[in-house]
């Protein structure tokens, strides 16, 4: 424990001046060059040794949709949608399940302790300047690492400039959209204001089999029902320097949602709803401590609400009335020191989640608290010649938990850490190679269950991964390539098991195996022409102790994935098509039913000025009938017009 404390101590404070060997700026005779260091929490996504994608907000920021359908454009990402537009959304990682990816907002983890996954529909665009997509280690500035990797959504930042921003986009199915930022100073305070409504009836059409999927004689052709929703997202930042060395940024945010929720048998009577908001504040400040050294002190806290009411029993087992709230506060500090050739960041996050589950109908409640520590160090050293950068990390992460109804108490500490290479073989081509050890901590519904829907096993241990990625891209004038292959060998994986009652307890019952490949091309043919590609291939084997399972693939992961993309441009105006596929995956552990192929076109048309925009997008060309949850159906053939004004 004193070595810990030593050695954080010596982290965050200064370096000796004498050690302080690189200076910023070097005087060449009359010439002063000064290089800005980037702040403490920043990651340098262009030099990371695993495989990194950034999605700027110019690719998507006036498209009618929702950071899940952003995201389901990338290799080893796969996301199962329950629906249209704005309905439930969870990702996929390279094979993981949805609990084992973690997404950032704004550098804070947002997964709750409760329940693990994130709903990915409940982010609009408008208020994003950009995705971070990490496969595999996660950064220690992100605080927790992750057995299928992170995803950090980074917000518009306050702007020196006055821009205002008009976007107007409606489409299929009483699909719209308004959105509405400006960013600007006054004085030396910079501001970025954002607001984004999006709604739709999603009254799509779908052939509803009436749950005979074998006799289509009794299948008839009718409008979804109950799967409207209306969403409302507002942004607030500020930025203003407080002296030379210091800079104070506030970040507000708010999320308001309303979603009708289907059924399976698309009753028109059936009227399940969900309604939720999500508000965060978080303050954050940069001290630049001197030419080497520069810290990031942040305090945040977030309130989440979800109400959900199916006193009809037409979605669950049981009728149900439940009102959930979820209220986290922590406090972080990241410093960046740079001595001789290494770079080293040590991070300290600390946070408590209260939450208060409500069962109205039964008149019952249910309370837990969670309190994380996570430590982080890393150390990136970069040779002489400016051809390696070896990156290795350690995180070690305390979890107590207090059951304040069930009177029970649970500590734990755990160890991960990562090691990575990067050769930069010449100024085209990079080599990458990664290995993590990555753990996914219980959560609370997973612990203690749920008021008699799930029975809760205090005895679970946390789900483990080795990760190992092996990479090498190269990048030239007309076009990009990459090629990685990857590896996890899960173990502990846990699994909810069902007894006749239809109730659920989690067990650590698994082992499992993933390999796959991830290839990406652009290639600019022409001046007016581009090609790019994407191809994912994936293979799960089971390998846990149940006969019944051992060598089957995983649930709910395709097999084959791919993107085929080709652009026309000249002058203002651009045309793009895109082919998706995904095909070989099973619904259930068995492996016995099979998750129909996808296969889809889209086409995107737009003439995209100076400050005016106005863009087409046809989806779903083929009209193919897409399942992503099983017995939830997307939308056909579906269209949507936007128009983007800057002033």
């Amino acid at each position: 424990m004193y070595c810990l404390l030593f050695i954080l101590v010596f982290l965050f404070s200064g370096w000796p001046e004498s050690v302080l060997a690189d200076t910023v700026a070097t005087r060449l005779n009359t010439v002063v060059v000064e290089a800005s260091r980037p702040p403490a929490d920043h990651v340098d996504t262009d030099y990371q040794t695993g495989h990194v994608s950034v999605i700027s907000h110019e690719s998507f920021d006036s498209d009618v949709s929702t950071v899940a359908d952003v995201l389901r454009k990338q290799s080893g990402l796969q996301v199962r949608q329950s629906g249209g537009l704005g309905s439930f959304s969870t990702l996929s990682v390279r094979g993981s399940t949805s609990a084992q990816v973690n997404v950032y907002l704004d550098g804070v983890l947002i997964n709750d302790a409760h329940g693990g996954s994130v709903d990915l529909s409940q982010f609009v665009l408008s208020v994003i300047d950009r995705i971070e997509i990490y496969r595999g280690a996660v950064p220690v500035q992100l605080g927790m690492g992750g057995i299928g990797g992170a995803i950090n959504i980074r917000t518009k930042k306050a702007g020196a400039e006055n821009v205002r921003q008009l976007i107007l986009g409606g489409g299929s199915f009483r699909s719209r959209k308004v959105g509405l930022s400006a960013s600007g100073h006054l004085g030396e305070t910079r501001y970025m204001g954002a607001l984004e409504l999006l709604e739709s009836d999603n009254n799509f059409e779908l052939v509803n089999d009436n749950q005979t999927p074998d006799n289509p004689r009794d299948d008839r052709l009718e409008k979804r029902n109950n799967a409207d929703f209306t969403q409302a997202h507002g942004l607030l930042t500020l930025s203003r320097p407080l002296s030379d060395r210091w800079t104070a940024q506030l970040i507000m945010q708010h999320n308001e949602k309303s979603k009708s929720v289907p059924e399976v048998m698309n009753l028109a009577s059936s009227r399940p709803s969900l309604e939720s908001e999500y508000s965060s504040l978080k303050a954050r400040f940069e001290h630049e401590f001197n030419a080497q050294q520069n810290l990031v002190y942040s305090a945040y806290f977030s309130r989440k609400w979800t109400r959900y009411d199916d006193q009809q029993s037409r979605v669950g087992l049981s009728a149900n009335l439940e009102e959930t709230t979820t209220n986290n506060v922590g406090a972080g500090i990241v410093s960046l020191n740079s001595w001789s050739q290494h770079l080293m960041t040590a991070s300290l996050n600390v946070s408590q989640e209260n939450f208060h589950d409500e069962d109205i109908l039964r008149n019952a409640s249910g309370r837990f608290t969670r309190q994380s520590a996570i430590l982080g160090l890393q150390d990136e050293w970069l040779s002489h010649s400016g051809v390696w950068m070896l990156n290795a990390g350690v995180r070690l992460v305390s979890i107590d938990d207090e059951a304040l109804i069930l009177k029970r108490d649970i500590s734990d500490r755990h160890l991960n850490w990562s090691i990575g290479a990067l050769l930069m073989v010449n100024d085209s081509v990079q080599i990458k190679a990664n290995v993590s050890r990555d753990i996914r901590i219980p959560t609370l519904y997973e612990l203690y269950g749920d008021r008699g829907f799930s029975i809760g096993n205090e005895e679970l241990q946390p789900e483990s991964a080795l990760n190992a990625e092996f990479g090498l891209s190269l990048d030239s004038t007309d076009y990009t390539t990459s090629l990685t292959y990857f590896q996890r060998r899960l173990e502990d994986a846990i699994l909810v098991i069902y007894d006749s009652r239809a109730i659920g307890q989690a067990e650590n019952v698994s082992k499992a195996r993933i390999a796959g490949v991830e290839w990406e091309h652009a290639w600019q043919a022409t001046s007016f022409w581009k090609l790019d590609a994407q191809l994912t291939y994936q293979d799960s084997e089971d390998r846990s102790g149940a006969r019944a399972f051992q060598g089957n693939s995983l649930a709910g992961v395709f097999k084959k994935q791919a993107l085929l993309g080709s652009e026309w441009g000249v002058a203002d105006l651009r045309l793009r098509l895109e082919y998706h596929y995904q095909d070989d995956g099973f619904y259930d552990r068995s492996a016995v039913a099979g998750m129909p192929t996808q296969k889809r076109m889209d086409a995107t048309f737009g003439w995209y000025g100076t400050r005016t925009a106005i863009e087409m997008q046809l989806l779903n060309l083929g009209d193919q009938r897409i399942e992503d949850f099983n017995r939830y159906p997307g939308p056909g053939r579906h269209v949507f017009f936007t128009y983007k004004q800057q002033f």
